[in-house]
């Protein structure tokens, strides 16, 4: 009797390992956290954002880019979260960059560990992010922005759970970015901002997800002295190395592949005025995942107001 057990317990193992390798393990940045302007840092002020996030999804795309089809699979998604966004941009001046360091507090109705459909929706509060390390350079032509941010695992996790609204890591990330202007107003822009991330290994497992590279950014332009910002916004995100997943009684199996997904759609950031007085700046964006590989394929809709507080300081 106990051998039959042990037998069923490997194969379960390897049901585990087989289908969570054929898609991916999650890393903590957000697709579609930053657009338009994503390489610029605003001016010396405290900028206090409530951001509320939606992702759907109906689709699990295979390694070889072709939609998994099961039989009997409610294939369906959605994912809700909202976040307190904080960015202190200090009068401080290091290297002629303005300091700006940022906290980030998600809660979520679920975290999407890797791709799947099956999960219990409990709202939480998730991991935590806080970049104490955090350079704006504004050029003539150009805005340059670099720092440090770390992941804290305080959200809710167990292992293999389908409840969780935390990834049960903690996550390294460095990141660089720059908007460049294409007119002397300052109008026409582009931007791009990079995103490394250093995984450790999952609570209570020896999971390990790969080191992931996010790039994010868009192209268009600023009407009514930069007030209003309109144009299309993308993002794209792949694996750098390959997952290492707890096998139990078998070890750690290396993921055969690695996943990838890109995201394209509308932006726009326009001004709240009150008697002529800046109250807040909201910016939404909705965009369309395509090219992906062992990932979901979905949409993203992210929508914030950006209150302005102790500007020109």
């Amino acid at each position: 009797m106990r051998s039959v057990k042990i037998v069923l317990g490997v194969v379960a193992v390897i049901f585990i390992v087989a289908n969570t390798a054929q898609g991916y393990y999650a890393g903590h940045h957000g697709r579609g956290t930053w657009s338009l302007s994503s390489g610029t840092q605003p001016g010396t002020g405290l900028y206090v954002a409530p951001i509320y996030t939606r992702y759907s999804a109906d689709k699990i795309i295979k390694a070889d880019g072709e939609e998994l089809n099961v039989i009997g699979l409610d294939k369906n998604i959605t994912v809700n979260a909202a976040t307190l966004f904080v960015w202190w941009v200090s009068p401080l001046k290091i290297a002629r960059a303005d300091y700006g360091p940022m906290v980030l507090v998600p809660f979520t109705s679920n975290t999407v560990e890797f791709a799947s459909f099956k999960f219990d929706s409990s709202l939480g509060v998730g991991d935590a992010y806080v970049r104490p390390v955090n350079f704006g350079w504004h050029l003539k032509q150009a805005d340059v922005m670099a720092g440090l941010g770390l992941y804290l695992p305080t959200g809710r996790y167990e292992h293999r759970a389908t409840g969780n609204v935390g990834l049960g890591m903690w996550t390294l990330e460095f990141l660089a970015g720059t908007t460049v202007y294409f007119d002397a107003e300052r109008k026409w822009h582009a931007s791009a901002a990079a995103f490394f991330e250093v995984n450790s290994k999952k609570k209570d497992s020896e999971t390990k997800v790969g080191d992931i590279v996010t790039v994010e950014g868009g192209a268009g332009r600023s009407f009514l002295g930069g007030g209003v910002n309109v144009g299309a916004a993308y993002y794209a995100q792949w694996k750098a190395s390959f997952d290492k997943i707890d096998a139990g009684p078998l070890g750690t199996v290396k993921a055969r592949h690695r996943n990838r997904v890109f995201g394209l759609g509308p932006a726009v950031t326009f001004p709240v005025v009150v008697k002529k007085r800046l109250i807040a700046l909201v910016t939404a964006r909705y965009q369309w995942e395509l090219g992906a590989s062992s990932s979901l394929e979905g949409e993203m809709f992210n929508v914030y107001a950006a209150f302005p507080f102790f500007t020109g300081l």
